[in-house]
């Protein structure tokens, strides 16, 4: 029995779009800050060492999509490599719990930026950030692809913003050799 076609109604522009906004809030928005705390100055080194990996697994999965062009993604290649029903239900079920743990970790960071506004529970503030984002879901494609363009052009502007301040402060307040005089070591 065929199964029905997904219609495609995101074009390359949007889907580039949803992967920086998702970058940019989660990763770079919700988590630099606690990694630099946990890592200390080591923090560079796992940024530098998560960016190869998405890298392979973003080219692993191009691959596959361009061998194995059906929907489903993690799961058909699965179906497609064992045979087992078993498996690409597991596949399917895992990433299901890591869009889970993704949307946690959105609300929970937005309950930070949230918390210097409004003394508002954690709990609270990420159910209704989920039940928001639910309904804009649910309204529509459009609707969200919109919104999420207009949001990822702000943290886009945002850190370019920070990244224009810090290279003034850096090569405007200082000259290159002053700031190479720092960082070697005294003798």
């Amino acid at each position: 029995m065929p199964y029905p076609a997904l219609a495609r109604n995101l074009g390359l522009g949007t889907l580039i779009f949803y992967g920086i906004g998702d970058i940019l809030g989660a990763g770079i928005y919700a988590l630099v800050g606690k990694v630099a705390g946990a890592a200390g100055d080591g923090a560079w080194i796992s940024f530098i060492i998560a960016g190869i990996l998405a890298l392979v697994t973003g080219l692993s999965y191009a691959e596959l999509g361009a061998r194995i062009p059906h929907s489903a993604g993690a799961s058909a290649y699965c179906a497609h490599a064992f045979r087992y029903p078993f498996i690409p239900f597991l596949i399917g079920a895992l990433v299901l719990f890591s869009g889970i743990t993704s949307t946690a970790t959105v609300a929970l960071a937005f309950q930070g930026y949230l918390s210097v506004f409004a003394s508002v529970p954690v709990l609270v503030s990420a159910v209704l950030l989920i039940i928001a984002i639910s309904i804009l879901n649910f309204t529509g494609i459009r609707q969200s692809t919109m919104t999420n363009n207009v949001f990822t052009v702000i943290e886009l502007t945002g850190l370019l913003f920070f990244i224009v301040v810090c290279l003034r402060y850096a090569f405007v307040a200082h000259t290159p050799a002053e700031m190479l005089k720092t960082l070697s070591p005294s003798v």
